[in-house]
């Protein structure tokens, strides 16, 4: 899983971004694939486990919130790989 750059104030000509609210949490990304669905979690510079207590809950959540709804729209599209971000 790559590392993202943190978020900043430069401007950079020439390059897509894309912008949203920074709310108050964590950030988490979370990579999914067709045949493993969501298997693989992330902060912005580590890979992280469900073994890792204080990722476990938000893990959890994402698993239990969000997999099925975004798996439907990820076959539907037959897109093979996505990193969804999320805010923990």
């Amino acid at each position: 899983m790559k590392e993202y750059p943190s978020i900043s104030k430069e401007i950079r000509n020439g390059e897509k971004i894309y912008a949203f609210d920074k709310l108050d949490g964590q950030n988490i990304r979370g990579e999914w694939n067709r045949k493993q669905k969501f298997y693989k979690f992330g902060s912005r510079t580590q890979l992280i486990g469900i073994e890792d207590e204080s990722w476990k809950e938000a893990i959890e959540i994402i698993k239990a919130k969000y997999e099925k709804d975004l798996n439907d729209i990820f076959i539907k599209n037959r897109w093979d790989r996505v990193i969804c971000f999320f805010e923990f």
